[in-house]
Order: structure tokens, then sequence, then C-alpha cells
């Protein structure tokens, strides 16, 4: 199986640089396990470019706006490799490598796939909660049949918000409904002061209240883990 793994990049330097990081991780996880991953990032300042180097991603610029378009153009790049499909993640997801192992095995027979539940863990307060939502942008999944139905551009253009939804318009015009796939293994998105929508916001409502150091150190590597809950 050969994925390749669409990441926009903008600023939050220290929390990019851990998610880069900690792609080697997963990366090197995957290989072992026959999965072949290209990394392309999608950056708009320099300094994102350096760091998407260092850790030999693919790297290409795109202004921070209209925010649809800047991801459209990582997926465009995809379709120079010879992929099975595409994971959308955001600098700011944390899958560990036991969701991303269950998740792309279920997904070789899925064309767009998503999950509904998602760790969402606020580090400057320390506060993490577990919730199942109607709508998880993190970690989607799209086939190369699907990608190839909306020409490598799965997003409507011209957008800053409600991507996830576009997304969802966008591919169901083409025949082809979100599937919920269920891993038993974290997938979290990490806030950390500085993310378009706020912990508060995005965990709204009824949730499940989690131990972030527990859930760290028992899923994540130990450096990851020291770095989000000291």
């Amino acid at each position: 199986m050969t994925v390749a793994v669409v990441t926009p990049i903008y600023n939050r330097e220290a929390l990019t640089e851990k998610f880069l990081d900690y792609s080697t991780v997963w990366r090197n996880k995957l290989d072992e396990r026959g999965i072949d991953t290209f990394p392309i990032a999608v950056i708009s300042n320099e300094t994102d470019g350096r760091l998407a180097e260092r850790y030999k991603w693919t790297t290409l610029w795109h202004q921070n706006n209209p925010l649809s378009d800047k991801a459209n153009v990582g997926f465009l790049a995809a379709s120079l490799f010879d992929v099975d499909g595409a994971l959308k993640l955001d600098s700011d997801d944390f899958p560990s490598v036991d969701f991303l192992l269950s998740y792309l095995d279920l997904c070789a027979d899925v064309n767009f796939g998503h999950v509904r539940y998602l760790y969402v863990y606020d580090r400057p307060t320390r506060r993490c909660a577990g919730k199942e939502f109607s709508r998880v942008g993190s970690c989607r999944w799209l086939s190369r049949k699907a990608l190839e139905a909306c020409e490598w551009e799965p997003y409507e253009t011209g957008l800053n918000n409600r991507l996830d939804g576009s997304m969802d318009r966008r591919l169901r015009g083409l025949g082809f409904e979100r599937e919920e796939v269920r891993i038993d293994s974290p997938l979290i998105t990490v806030k950390d002061g500085s993310n378009i929508w706020p912990y508060e916001e995005v965990i709204m409502g009824v949730r499940d209240e989690t131990d972030p150091e527990s859930l760290w150190r028992e899923n994540y590597p130990e450096e990851l883990a020291n770095w989000m809950v000291q």
C-alpha cells in the first residue's frame, strides 16, 4: 500500500516541530508493515519550509489564504506519485501508531473514510477529553478512485472555513459518501493556544474527560509524551 500524507502548515513552530518529529516514528512503523508514505507539507513561510525539509517532507508553497486552495495544492501534488490514496493530517493531529496501522488496514476497501471519536488536548491547561463528533476533519482518507473523480481537488475552492463540509459536498456529488471507520486506539488533536478553534469551542457539550498523562504515556513515544504533559 502506498499513501500520500497531505499536511498544510502555518506557524505554531513548536507544535509543528513535534508533529514532524513524531512523523518519523509512524513513517518507520508503517514502512515495517509494507506501507510506503509520501509526506507532503504545504507551507506559507520560510520557517515552516525549513522545518518540513529537515524532516524530509516534500514541500510546496502556497499562501495561507484561501485555506481550501492551500490544501488542494497538496492533493494535486499527490497525483504525481503512484499512490493508493491519501490521508489529510493537520499539523496538530497526533494519531497513535496503532491507530494508523489499523485505520489504513481498514481503509484499503474504503473510498472516503473518517472517524467520529476524537481526543482533544489543550496543552497549556492540560485539559483533555474525548468525544464522538458528527464530523471530524482529522485524518480523513481518500482513495485513489475518489481523488481521480474529483481531479485531486477534494475541497471546494475559495474557502477559509467549513472546509470539511465542502469536502463532504464535493465527494457526495461524485457518488462518494463518508464511511465511518471505528478504531480503538487514540487520535489526538492538540491545542496550544494559537489554533483557529480553541479547546473550549472544539470540545463543547457531553464529552469523556480523560487523564492526559496516561493517554500520552501509554500510546506515544516517551519524549513526545514528556513534552505534552510537562
